[in-house]
């Protein structure tokens, strides 16, 4: 219901506003009424009306100055001049500083009520916009972990290919990307330390984790954290300083802080690995790899400490001119379930990468230890039975093996037998997997539930979850959810008496408006219609 204004010296004049309104047009309400131009600003302010009528000649101050007045706070309001001939100047003037329209004086009934009209049909189609404007931002906040989420891991996965792409979906997510270092913190021995832990606890504990990475990094600027996989974290530090020593110095300090913290608020530990200093955010991608790389360091020198890449004792030996690019790429297939590609790119990396080094098996061996365990994650992203592939084990087995043929021969094998046995057990696993989601979905689906949380509940990524879920059931997560909300809808429409409302609510709605045309969207008729139905 629109409210109403009234703004005039005169009386009577007000009188027959009020009349017409209340005799023709039941959806509108007279909310205040006022003689003079101060009393007018002071109600606007107040009763924030939709429409204001104001005259322009009345006591204290008139309606144009009234009018501009009311139009810095309330931009939103409608309002009308009322103006004799001899003052239409003024109206015109009045216009300029906001004013919606006019009335010349003497006012005939009928045009008061077609002003009214034009107007309350401008602001319902303006409410109606605001609210779905409030849905969509809604929606958006739902997905908008996924997004961001989504970005990160084409970002440090070097997916993003061109600065525009890079700038574009950046400013989306009021991402500031400058110069970068990368640093990877990842919770030691997690799955023994929470192995007799619920899930909840588990979950807790990362939380807590990730609550001390971010207080530590609260007042550092242009920095973004976020959990990246598993128990890790990813840390964008973007340093003021130029110089690399102190950039490295740093970052160094950054990780000590969070890790002395974690250690003495928490029953947990975290090792943290740092990349190198990048100038140009494209290059993140580079920073995250070395980061990971020195994060893997920790199976040869302990936990509970920092590694920087540039204090790897094998990387001051050689320059290894390992491709991060293309171990990017390797995964990249795996996840897609390429084995040809994945085949072909495990080649090039090994002529590349590693055949310079055949002389130095120390070297290989160090490189395909990396590679192994960034492969064992991966299959476990993708839904793998990573008991069976214990990347532990295989790097047992690894350490037997002396010549670049050998090794090259025993890997390729390794990953072709373990990525069949993994399409082999795929469909029981996805339709275990899709069952565990349904079964929560049934329990929670009143809950504000997103892809982002139900994801987390089966231990899969957001991309991957999603994927499968479609393909066993036929639906997307945010159709299955709605068709939950629905059913259970109609249940209620059929058996009980809870008012519409009501039930819109119960079943995860807020807004009963949404809730109805969702519901005409999926079964063609209202939920009014369809409980007349029963």
């Amino acid at each position: 219901m629109a409210a109403i204004l009234l703004v005039d010296d005169e009386k009577l004049e007000r009188r027959v506003i009020s009349y017409l309104v209340e005799k023709h047009r039941p959806n509108l309400k007279i909310v205040g009424e006022t003689s003079n131009g101060i009393e007018a600003v002071e109600l606007a302010f107040q009763l924030h009306p939709d429409i204001i009528l104001i005259d322009i000649k009345m006591p204290t101050i008139n309606g144009l100055e009234a009018t501009k007045k009311i139009k810095e706070k309330l931009p939103k309001v409608k309002i009308v001049i009322v103006t004799a001939y001899d003052e239409f100047e003024f109206a015109q003037e009045a216009i300029k500083v906001g004013a919606t329209d006019y009335l010349l004086k003497p006012v005939r009934p009928e045009e008061i009520l077609r002003i009214l009209d034009k107007l309350t049909e401008q602001i319902n189609r303006e409410k109606e916009r605001e609210l779905e404007e409030q849905r969509l931002k809604e929606r958006l906040a739902m997905v908008m972990p996924f997004i961001q989420m989504g970005f990160l891991n084409d970002l440090l996965s070097g997916r993003i290919d061109s600065k525009k792409e890079l700038e574009d979906r950046a400013a989306f997510l009021n991402f500031n990307l400058l110069s970068s270092v990368a640093m990877l913190a990842d919770i030691d021995h997690f799955m023994d330390l929470t192995s007799d832990q619920p899930e909840l606890n588990k979950q807790l504990l990362k939380k807590e984790v990730f609550s001390i990475i971010k207080k530590s990094t609260k007042s550092i600027p242009s920095i973004i954290t976020a959990p990246i996989e598993e128990d890790k974290f990813v840390i964008l530090f973007s340093p003021q300083e130029s110089d690399p020593e102190e950039i490295k110095d740093q970052a160094i300090k950054l990780g000590e802080k969070i890790r002395n913290l974690v250690q003495e608020n928490t029953p947990a530990t975290v090792t943290i690995g740092i990349g190198n200093y990048y100038s140009e955010p494209i290059d993140i991608c580079l920073s995250y790899s070395e980061a990971l790389k020195a994060l893997h360091n920790r199976y040869f020198m302990g936990s509970n400490q920092i590694i920087h890449i540039q204090d790897v004792e094998r990387y001051r030996k050689a320059p290894l001119p390992y491709s991060y690019r293309k171990e990017r790429q390797f995964l990249e297939r795996i996840r897609m379930g390429n084995q040809a590609d994945a085949k072909k790119i495990l080649l090039e990396i090994f002529e590349e990468s590693l055949v310079p080094y055949a002389n130095n098996i120390e070297i290989v061996h160090s490189l395909i230890t990396e590679l192994l365990i960034v492969f064992s994650r991966t299959l476990a992203e993708i839904g793998g039975d990573t008991e069976s592939f214990s990347s532990f084990a295989y790097i047992q087995q690894l350490s037997t093996l002396n010549s670049i043929e050998e090794i090259k021969n025993w890997l390729l094998s390794l990953i072709e037998e373990s990525l069949e046995q993994n399409d082999k057990n795929k469909h029981a696993l996805n339709s275990q997997v899709v069952n565990m989601a349904i079964k929560y979905l049934k329990e929670n689906f009143r809950s504000d539930i997103s892809l982002e949380e139900i994801s987390h509940y089966v231990h899969l990524s957001p991309y991957y979850f999603s994927r499968i879920f479609k393909k066993e059931t036929g639906l997307n997560f945010v159709e299955y959810l709605t068709k939950l909300r629905i059913d259970e809808a109609k249940r209620m429409l059929r058996e009980s008496e809870e008012t519409i409302v009501n039930i819109a609510g119960i079943v995860g709605y807020n807004e009963p408006n949404y809730f109805s045309r969702v519901f005409r969207k999926l079964e063609g008729i209202t939920p009014k219609q369809y409980r007349s139905l029963r």
